[in-house]
């Protein structure tokens, strides 16, 4: 039987500093997984090939390795980023070239959403975008996709789109469909949506759905521990808002232990939302990382981009939330935005709260707010924060319209804060810190602290964003 191949796009280069370690990441698409599951369970041979830093010519020649020739299926690809946007117009071109007749779906909804006329500008190879998350849809599309029939509109001049909405899935990943399965950290995906409203996320507007039972997430793990023939493993809880109940994280701890899995994982989640009185039984149950959407510890900052309406308890409840995990041994990761309307005063308010609970930290990731989308799109969000001091830098090394760095204030220029960004990260994480989080879910399972070592003698010191002195 022939396979539906499905492509996360890759990236030409890191969209931080290009270095070896960033090129080490293999992050899995999992959203990609999961239809090439949804695909399999209705009967289809199917294949996730990812992208990562490979050129466009690589993974078509690996394509043809894995079998990929005169295809009758349609070829999906998903756009993970607006940063694979170049990556992915290269590939079709190349997929075009040399199967004319190649029927091509294009997806990713943080990017494609609303921009479908801008989506076949970028792209004019591909031959339907669908917007939305597709698990529903997805069988209906290769069937109407390779008869060609009524579903799609017939002149080829109609830029071609269909929008779906699907809930969490609530079937297993299979690995098996995976390239490269052995390599990536796996992942399983706990809940969707958020609609928190901070003024910097896409998922601001998106209803938070229901928790996958704890159980399910239990056989869950079980079932891509048989794939990869051990329970020692590291895997993600997908969640862009994980608000568990006590009695949830009750349920996963003795479901976890009734099995006697030893998988650990890790989970994303805001300080104002992540229930307290879960984290005995979170910790019992495996987790072992916890990243942490504080953003912020200035006031002023943290109204500006809507994260709380009270400060003072917000900064309480995450103060409290260290110290339970540190009690725990769950490691902390806290993420720092900074936001327009930046100054020396205010980042120095994140930076003293944060050094002040500097040994319950294990690492800081720290980025400046960058613009994403349409040239509209970009006005609305700008029309916003001028009034807060931020200018959009014109000429950027991106060179895509759709994205946007900024200077967040006078005082705060890009390539100063660029340079806060490193020094605080560099300040909170050595090492051993950032290669144990990387490894956690990031880098590829075979990559050791021996090559890790290895990588930073033939790096350049001043591109890294940890200390090596600790």
């Amino acid at each position: 039987m022939e396979s539906i191949f499905l492509i996360s796009a890759g990236m030409l280069r890191p969209k931080k500093r290009d270095t070896i370690l960033a090129r080490r990441h293999y992050y899995l698409n999992y959203g990609l997984l999961s239809l090439a599951t949804k695909l399999f369970r209705a009967g289809h041979k199917s294949k996730v090939v990812h992208g990562l830093f490979r050129s466009p010519e690589d993974i078509l020649y690996r394509l043809k390795n894995l079998g990929y020739n005169q295809p009758k299926y349609p070829l999906l690809i998903s756009l993970p980023s607006f940063y694979a946007l170049t990556w992915g117009a290269q590939f079709c071109r190349l997929i075009k070239n040399e199967f004319p007749k190649q029927f091509i779906i294009v997806g990713g909804r943080w990017v494609v959403n609303n921009r479908v006329e801008y989506i076949y500008k970028k792209i004019p190879e591909i031959d339907l975008v669908v917007c939305g998350t597709a698990e529903d849809c997805i069988v209906k599309f290769i069937s109407a996709a390779k008869s060609r029939d009524s579903f799609f509109p017939a002149s080829k001049d109609c830029n071609r789109s269909y929008n779906c909405e699907s809930g969490t899935p609530n079937y297993f990943l299979e690995y098996d469909l995976l390239d490269e399965a052995v390599s990536y950290n796996p992942s399983i995906e706990v809940s969707r949506g958020c609609g928190m409203g901070c003024k910097f996320c896409e998922e601001r507007s998106s209803k938070l759905m229901p928790i996958q039972k704890a159980i399910h997430i239990v056989r869950h793990m079980e079932y891509i521990s048989k794939f990869y023939g051990t329970d020692l493993l590291n895997v993600y809880f997908e969640a862009s808002n994980f608000i568990p109940s006590a009695r949830w994280a009750k349920e996963l701890y003795l479901s976890k232990k009734s099995i006697g899995l030893r998988t650990c994982w890790r989970c994303e989640s805001r300080v104002d939302t992540i229930n307290l009185n879960s984290l005995s039984f979170l910790a019992k149950s495996g987790l072992k990382v916890m990243d942490i959407g504080l953003e912020s510890a200035s006031p002023i900052q943290l109204q500006r981009m809507g994260k709380t309406k009270n400060f003072k308890e917000y900064l309480s409840k995450a103060s409290e939330l260290l110290n339970i995990l540190y009690d725990l041994g769950i490691w902390s990761k806290i993420n720092i935005l900074l936001y327009p309307g930046e100054t020396y005063d205010t980042i120095n308010e994140t930076l003293h709260w944060l050094n002040y609970r500097r040994h319950q930290i294990k690492g800081v990731s720290v980025g400046p707010l960058t613009l994403f989308g349409l040239n509209d799109e970009i006005a609305l969000k700008y029309g916003e924060i001028t009034s807060f001091g931020a200018k959009i830098v014109e000429e950027n090394e991106f060179g895509l319209e759709t994205v946007k760095c900024l200077n967040l204030s006078d005082e705060i220029s890009l390539s100063i804060a660029n340079e806060i960004c490193q020094k605080i990260s560099r300040m909170f994480m050595n090492a051993k810190d950032y290669f144990d989080l990387k490894s956690f879910s990031y880098f590829s399972r075979d990559y050791s602290y021996n090559d890790f070592q290895k990588d930073i003698i033939n790096s350049d010191i001043a591109h890294l964003n940890f200390s090596i002195n600790k």
